[in-house]
């Protein structure tokens, strides 16, 4: 059961929302022709109208998922069959999701030589997205204006000419998809000996969606489009194919009692894989009851239909050893040759080697002594690994057909990509020490991990001239560096025949920076500083600082005697007059630490687990404050500290700048919306009973337990900001019973 949550919303009454436009500006004229519709206004708010709009597209919900699994083994064979239904319903009015599964599983033994085992499984996927549109539209509707008329019927616009979206909601659109998944993978495992084997995988997987978008002719998006352009129904095609195959063969040997043993793995493997699209868009519909493709009268001239396709192929193979002395020493390393399409015509392939060595303390005599100590291990490791986490053609050339360049000879075509045959891959260098252990009879874990890497040949764009008819080509010029601590700890706190309670936490310290980065990037970096139209500042990438980073003008806060902001340049100097040329590095959203902890109690049959998540050390960059509170369009309504807390008059000492008729449509990035991203938060908390086996078992039964559950239940924070703007946040309660037979 899922119920929205909308405390974090304090928007404007009628009456103060009416007073902010007043203050804006909004009915200032010389001849006094804006005076009625401002009075007729205060006469509808005087009468008490105040709608709550953000309730309007809200709902409580409720979502049930059910599995029934059979399980057996006899004569060499053993099964698993498990299907499962998902009713998914949002808070969002019309918003839901239907999912049908199916999972197979069987192994065969053949003797003691040979196991053969499938797995296949089948998911289908139907989504509804809900008919009322973005849950914005509802934040910025005016609390004056009524979604009705007179007569009860809905309005098509609201004051300024706004989009009513109750109205929209009430039409024939709608946006649905549906998807169908299969994976089958078979498995055949041969033991020549109880210490050799060799495992040969194959494995397949495909996948088909639809996707139908339809907007109704009456819709106010076409509201002075011509007719035969007026609706719109898109229809999309999605499908992908992908195989692999692997096979690997393992060797053990054990050269005495003492835990001297030596592990050796050999593979290789294939994989291919493949994605399609397509979509067409017809236009034309002549009524709100013909929302099928087939009532279009023509294709959209603004959208000519469209596809896409991306093909990779990847091969590799590799090997792994493992030697362990006595059960104290441990010496492992590994190295695979990897090949993928994706790379330029020399660089197809390259190879990656890692090493590491361990300690196992506890097995020392010296140790053992202390009488404590459970399990003492130190590890370190070195690695050098790739990634291959891009489009599939960056390597070659590719043009853009179209029909705009039609002409006596054909279809013209004009560069989309540059070809690079030296494109190679993007290679990480890490570095890992850590420690495990686990003490007082395993009633105290503790790991601890260090890890420094570097990533060299990041994949950037670099430009070209414009005889080249393309504006970039991928290369290898990036290069940054991280490092960081991770560290776990569990403890079970209390330990008696009806009692116990386990505690844990877990956290993770993390710092990158950026060493290198080509010319391109560092053009593309004074494109985004310019960009004025957005609620927060885009991301740059500047070398010797954090990729997280968030660059914005300081400013000395807002000036009492004039209302204006006073920002501060690179040099230290005031100035009234915003320059994105001082804008420097104000903040990192990059937490100092972050992790979770948690806390479950049992006593008897009842056990009650708390899982908690923090964060903090870090920034955000307060969107809410910047575009609902500052820079406001004051013909929508906005947060009440827009009306309360901005300049009004000399000598007042408040946050916020003066309101502006014009606000909302372009932004000044400065300090003052940078604040502390410091937040403690309850992730979940489940409460669940086992009944007790005396009880089921005259029933038949094996287990029987139910659980209750919620999530989100309360946060504490540092900033104060909205969630949930395109989608109003929620809070979940979940039920659930379990039945073994």
């Amino acid at each position: 059961m899922s119920f929205a949550d909308l405390s974090s919303y304090d928007l404007c009454n009628a009456g103060q929302k009416l007073e902010l436009e007043r203050i804006a500006g909004l009915y200032d004229a010389t001849d006094g022709s804006l005076d009625q519709s401002y009075f007729d206004k205060l006469a509808i708010i005087s009468g008490g109208r105040d709608i709550d709009w953000i309730s309007k597209p809200v709902r409580n919900s409720f979502s049930h998922t059910h599995s029934l699994s059979v399980s057996g083994r006899g004569s060499s064979l053993d099964y698993n069959i498990t299907a499962d239904y998902q009713s998914i319903n949002g808070v969002m009015k019309d918003d839901g999701r239907n999912r049908y599964g199916m999972n197979l599983y069987l192994s065969y033994r053949v003797q003691d030589k040979l196991i053969v085992t499938l797995r296949a499984d089948h998911t289908s996927l139907q989504t509804n997205n809900s008919k009322y549109g973005s849950f914005s539209d509802y934040i910025s509707a005016n609390p004056y204006d009524s979604p009705y008329d007179e007569r009860g019927n809905l309005l098509k616009q609201l004051s300024y000419s706004k989009r009513n979206p109750l109205y929209e909601a009430s039409l024939s659109s709608f946006s649905k998809t549906q998807t169908r998944t299969q994976n089958v993978s078979l498995d055949v495992r041969y033991n020549f000996k109880p210490n050799l084997y060799v495992t040969a995988q194959g494995t397949y997987s495909t996948s088909r969606g639809t996707s139908d978008v339809f907007v109704s002719p009456e819709s106010n998006s076409f509201a002075s489009a011509p007719l035969e352009q007026k609706g719109s129904y898109q229809l999309g095609n999605l499908g992908t194919d992908n195989w692999s195959g692997k096979i690997v063969g393992n060797w053990i040997h054990n050269f005495d009692k003492q835990g001297t043993m030596f592990t050796l793995n050999l593979g290789w493997e294939v994989k291919r894989n493949k994605t399609t699209s397509s979509y067409l868009t017809g236009s034309g519909f002549l009524s709100d009851d013909m929302d099928d493709l087939s009532y279009a009268t023509t294709y959209s001239t603004s959208q000519l239909p469209y596809g896409g396709e991306d093909l990779s192929t990847s091969i590799g193979g590799f090997a792994a050893a493992n030697f362990i002395w006595k059960n104290r020493y441990v010496v492992d390393g590994s190295y695979r040759l990897s090949g993928s399409s994706k790379f330029g015509a020399d660089k197809r392939t390259a190879p990656f080697w890692s090493a590491g060595l361990g300690y196992n303390l506890h097995n020392e005599s010296f140790i053992r002594d202390l009488g404590f100590v459970d399990l003492l291990r130190l590890r370190g490791s070195y690695g050098y690994t790739g990634s291959v986490k891009f489009d599939s053609y960056q390597a070659i050339s590719t043009y853009f057909y179209s029909v705009n360049y039609l002409h006596y000879a054909g279809v013209g075509a004009i560069p989309m990509g540059m070809a690079n045959p030296d494109l190679t891959w993007q290679t990480t260098k890490k570095f890992n020490v850590g420690l495990n252990s686990s003490l007082f009879g395993d009633r105290v874990n503790i790991n601890f991990d260090y890890y420094r890497e570097t990533t060299d040949d990041m994949l950037i764009d670099v430009s070209l001239p414009p005889s080249s008819g393309a504006n970039s080509v991928k290369n290898n010029f990036g290069k940054q560096r991280s490092n960081g601590i991770e560290f776990s700890l569990w403890g079970k706190i209390i330990q008696t025949r009806d009692w116990s309670w386990n505690l844990s936490v877990n956290g993770l310290h993390s710092k990158t920076t950026i060493l290198n980065i080509s010319d391109a990037l560092k053009r593309k970096n004074e494109n985004n500083s310019q960009v004025n139209d957005e609620v927060a500042p885009r991301l740059q990438f500047r070398e010797g600082e954090s990729p997280t980073a968030i660059y914005a003008v300081r400013s000395a806060g807002i000036d009492p005697a004039s209302g204006k902001e006073i920002f501060i340049k690179k040099d230290g100097s005031y100035t009234y007059e915003y320059d994105t040329a001082d804008q420097v590095a104000c903040g990192d959203t990059n937490p100092t630490l972050q992790g979770t902890f948690s806390s479950l109690v049992t006593w008897k049959n009842l056990s009650m687990n708390l899982n908690f998540s923090y964060r903090f050390g870090g920034d955000m960059y307060n969107s809410t404050r910047m575009a609902k509170v500052e820079n406001v369009d004051p013909r929508q309504n906005v947060d009440i500290r827009a009306f309360t807390e901005r300049w009004k008059k000399p000598g007042d000492r408040v946050p916020y700048l003066a309101i502006s008729q014009n606000g909302g449509s372009t932004f000044n990035y400065t300090d003052r919306f940078i604040e502390k991203d410091n937040e403690l938060w309850l992730s979940s908390i489940t409460l669940q009973y086992n009944v007790p086996q005396n009880w089921i078992t005259p029933l038949g039964l094996q287990r029987l337990y139910v659980s209750a559950g919620a999530e989100d239940l309360f946060r504490l924070t540092s900033a104060k900001y909205e969630r949930g703007t395109n989608y109003p946040f929620s809070r979940s309660v979940n039920l659930s019973l379990s039945v073994t037979f």
